[in-house]
């Protein structure tokens, strides 16, 4: 894969965001906010009953944590591609 390098002496135009544009960075910020720090409560939560049940093998918050990676980026609308295990 090649390094791309800018060689124009022209900077590229800038492109200003719609209203639809700055309702949907809006929309998916509140979303996206409220993901994270809403499930942030419920692994802290969870922790205080899986560290003395089950020491430091914690079964429960690693799903929370891949549950929140894997919905992030399904908001922001980026496509999420996985291979292997």
């Amino acid at each position: 894969m090649s390094n791309p390098t800018w060689t124009s002496d022209e900077p590229p135009p800038r492109i200003k965001p719609s209203a639809l544009g700055w309702t949907l960075v809006v929309v998916r910020g509140g979303v996206l906010a409220f993901l994270v720090f809403g499930c942030l409560g419920l692994l802290l939560t969870t922790r205080l009953v899986e560290r003395p049940l089950f020491g430091m093998n914690r079964p429960w918050t690693p799903r929370i944590t891949v549950f929140v990676c894997r919905n992030a980026f399904r908001v922001m609308g980026l496509p999420l591609v996985q291979t292997g295990h």
